[in-house]
């Protein structure tokens, strides 16, 4: 039979050498090992709307919508109301259009809604 002191003595050396805790790796060692798996890593392909050479284009073409929207939008010259048609028709809830009414006419329809 074996000495249990014997054993213990074996087993607290056994213990030392494989089940002690690891020493803390130095600042230097973490940088390498970060270094490391940091180069095996591969980088994400760059989408080509975030490089730096056209961060410029999705504002500008906004801009260019925008502007080609308010001048669609806008109104001919040559059948915008004269402002004094458009001041004597405010009140009344007449909307001056295309084929609008001489200024004589809308006068008139003022006068008799008062």
């Amino acid at each position: 039979m074996r000495d249990p002191e014997t054993d213990e003595k074996l087993w607290t050396r056994i213990a030392a050498a494989f089940l002690r805790a690891p020493s803390r790796p130095s600042s230097l060692e973490t940088e390498a090992f970060v270094s490391k798996v940091m180069a095996r890593l591969e980088r994400p392909a760059e989408a080509p709307w975030s490089s730096a050479g056209l961060r410029w284009l999705v504002p500008a073409v906004s801009f260019a919508l925008a502007v080609s929207g308010l001048l669609i939008a806008r109104p001919d010259p040559r059948f915008t109301p004269p402002e004094d048609v458009v001041l004597l028709a405010e009140g009344s809830g007449a909307v001056p259009q295309v084929g609008m009414p001489s200024t004589d006419e809308l006068v008139a329809m003022v006068m008799e809604r008062e």
